[in-house]
């Protein structure tokens, strides 16, 4: 959603057996608020495998990632390619949040090794759910592997996800009960909750938390809230799962809470197609990471034009071509002239070909208006989604192999000082100044929608559809039929409905380019770009 207050729709979920996956675990008395425990001790630790039954109750279970950590950025490396080179962007949402005009806006970091705290909550007025089995599912469920879950784990998804490049592991508390009840009613209310949660933590295990700050900014990178009761409990519509953030200082030494998210242990059981679904908290995740919802918040409008087939909107597939670029993921294949290209699986490479306004070739940011090329694959993390339709009313992926073709507009709204109205639209970061993204797929204006009014129009994300119905302003989701396959071209001007400010870009830029799929064989597009 936008102005980065992210909240998040609930929107899949499953059932998991235990983990093959090894992880550790701490003795802990949980009659005791004075335990003397060290989680820097590694004589306390006990390694045990999920498949025994003679774990302790009550212990820290903790996972490592074993997987290694990949330097270099998903796409293309070596390239032999006319009028075209890989750009390095320089540029991820950590720097926005960095210089954000909200001032308690942090994230996790989406690069490099992330540790993630993991509190189950019991509410003071009910104990359901509130079991180990319902514990170790929230450990598979974040920590599991493919083989366990019958989908991915957030761990799992977010190290293919990212090629490699985001390796999290984390640990998972016993049950935090507090007196709080299950009428918890905001979010201000859930972030003290979410304080007093990582008081207890550091308290009883006498631990600094320092571990699960891994920028050293003096917050920790997230903490993950999942509550016993399910999902609007009791009618509470404060009981669903969002990602917000509490106003506190940092604290290098003992890192306090900025980003949390909030979710129900009944989003691991929705599903029937798997033993425990991730969706809902990887797409959480997501948000931690600094992503915006793709989805319309606006009551009054079925626009939906990210086409719900992405993590980002509708909880399902893979991240898009903008989102991996955005975290630090994928550098593209910038083309400004006619050329001839190559174009494999984005899932499983991470190609994507990016065409800006005026045969631009400078691009060090994934923040500008630009148009992106990728070919979808029903393999690798659409697989499950193009397999089954985990609820009526969420999309289900092609089993089609096809291009895409997008329409980004992520620039930034730069202000000279926080509090100022006065702004503008750029697409490079510099200290001393504050920014926001200034468009957004949502179409209420100064609600989770823009705040600016020459974007009203203007869409962050637009997945373009082949067939040139514009379904998805009327709340139509991505199927075969919006992708581009062999002997079919876009051009600007057939496809010029899906253009606000035709006939040019919104940055007022022309778009000379005419786009042709030759073949699609084996997973691999050749695609023709030529200047008109």
């Amino acid at each position: 959603m936008r102005n980065n207050i992210l909240k998040v729709c609930a929107l899949l979920i499953s059932s998991l057996s235990l983990s093959s996956c090894t992880f550790i675990i701490d003795i802990f008395d949980s009659s005791s608020s004075n335990s003397t425990s060290s989680s820097n001790d590694p004589n306390i630790y006990t390694s045990l495998s999920t498949t025994t039954t003679t774990y302790e109750e009550n212990s820290l279970l903790i996972y490592e990632n074993p997987n290694p950590l990949v330097l270099e950025k998903g796409g293309y490396h070596d390239i032999n390619f006319d009028n075209a080179s890989v750009n390095n962007l320089i540029y991820t949402y950590s720097d926005i949040n960095d210089h954000s005009i909200y001032s308690n806006i942090d994230n996790a970091p989406s690069v490099g090794e992330l540790n993630i705290l993991v509190v189950p909550v019991q509410f003071g007025d009910t104990d359901i759910n509130a079991d180990e089995k319902t514990r170790l599912d929230i450990y598979n469920a974040y920590f599991g592997d493919e083989e366990t879950t019958g989908f991915e784990s957030v761990s799992s998804y977010f190290y293919k996800t990212s090629y490699g490049r985001l390796k999290i592991s984390g640990v998972v508390t016993p049950w935090y009960q507090t007196n709080v009840t299950s009428r918890i009613g905001n979010e201000t209310q859930v972030a003290s909750l979410a304080d007093r949660a990582l008081d207890w933590y550091k308290q009883s295990f006498n631990d600094d938390a320092t571990t699960f700050d891994s920028d050293s900014n003096g917050y920790i990178d997230c903490i993950c809230l999942i509550y016993n009761v399910p999902s609007n409990y009791n009618g509470n519509d404060n009981l669903w799962a969002y990602t917000y953030w509490a106003n506190n200082v940092s604290n290098i030494a003992s890192p306090n809470v900025s980003t949390f998210f909030w979710a129900s242990t009944s989003f691991m059981y929705e599903s029937r197609y798997c033993d425990i679904d991730g969706h809902t908290y990887i797409h959480e995740m997501g948000h931690a990471l600094g992503l915006d919802d793709y989805y319309n918040y606006d009551d009054y409008s079925y626009e939906n034009v990210a086409g719900g087939y992405i993590m980002q909107s509708h909880n399902v597939g893979d991240h898009d071509p903008f989102s991996k670029m955005a975290l630090g993921w994928v550098d593209p294949l910038v083309v400004y002239g006619s050329t001839t290209v190559t174009l494999e699986s984005f899932t499983e490479s991470g190609q994507c070909i990016v065409l800006k306004g005026n045969q631009d070739q400078n691009m060090n940011s994934p923040f500008d208006e630009y148009i992106v090329i990728d070919l979808y694959t029903p393999t690798n993390l659409n697989k499950f989604d193009s397999d089954h339709l985990l609820s009526a009313g969420y999309p289900q992926g092609p089993k089609t192999t096809g291009v895409r073709i997008w329409h980004v507009d992520s620039r930034l709204a730069k202000y000279h000082s926080r509090g100022s109205w006065s702004y503008e639209l750029v697409s490079e970061i510099e200290d001393g100044y504050y920014y926001q993204t200034a468009c957004s797929n949502s179409t209420d204006f100064m609600g989770y929608g823009t705040s600016i009014s020459e974007c009203i129009n203007y869409r962050l994300l637009h997945l373009l559809e082949k067939d040139n119905r514009f379904d998805f302003k009327d709340g139509d989701y991505f199927d075969a039929n919006d992708m581009w396959y062999a002997g079919e071209s876009f051009t600007f001007e057939k496809y010029n409905q899906y253009f606000a400010d035709y006939p040019t870009l919104n940055n007022g830029e022309m778009f000379n380019f005419e786009i042709t799929v030759d073949t699609i064989i084996n997973n691999t597009a050749t695609i023709t770009i030529e200047v008109n």
